[in-house]
């Protein structure tokens, strides 16, 4: 797997529940998001990037290669993340995972067949931002299919994981963060709201 994957952390959500965080700057004992999904995934992929819009590529910078993240939502991320992939396969995981699982990933990627995407499906949503994408099936698509993470997937041929089929440290790479209860329960500590300058 590791000469024909590429892995790309989507970094660009505003985290407005979370008073405007950064969510993959949080950190779980000690150690960011970012890097906690760089150190268990990055190992098993030819190259990792971050996908972001521009005013958090200051941020972010330092911890790799930052792709610009157009804006308007995961699908033009994920269009974006496709276009700089060197790898015939593209790994999209959003930065607020707190989990990341290689098993989850392994299990994608034995799925994939001649599908040209793997997502676990879970009470009839397919789970797009920790999915495999044939990025050249992605980079094809007409504008009007990037519009979203939706469309992206109703215009491929989705190979379908039923989320009762995984294992339960599979089903943990599933869990993030969306607001302060979920950074509670996993003991994350937050970055503060961007544009704030932590005290000394």
């Amino acid at each position: 797997m590791t000469e024909t994957v590429s892995l790309a952390i989507l970094a660009g959500g505003r985290g407005e529940r979370l008073g405007g965080r950064t969510k993959p700057l949080a950190r779980r004992k000690g150690e960011t998001l970012v890097h906690q999904i760089q150190r268990v995934l990055g190992s098993s992929v030819q190259e990792t990037f971050l996908v972001a819009p521009q005013d958090l590529e200051p941020e972010l910078s330092p911890m790799g290669r930052v792709v610009r993240d157009p804006g308007q939502g995961p699908g033009r991320a994920v269009f974006a993340a496709a276009i700089a992939a060197q790898s015939e396969w593209l790994f999209v995981v959003a930065g607020d995972h707190v989990n990341p699982s290689q098993a989850l990933m392994q299990r994608l990627w034995s799925a994939r067949g001649q599908g040209d995407a793997v997502a676990v499906s879970a009470q009839g949503q397919l789970q797009g931002t920790y999915a495999l994408f044939r990025a050249p099936a992605v980079r094809a698509l007409e504008p009007a299919q990037v519009r979203s993470l939706h469309a992206i997937l109703l215009a491929l041929k989705v190979i379908e994981v039923p989320y009762e089929a995984l294992g339960p440290q599979e089903r943990a790479g599933l869990a993030d963060v969306d607001t302060r209860e979920d950074a509670q329960r996993y003991g994350l500590e937050l970055p503060p709201p961007r544009g704030r300058v932590p005290p000394d």
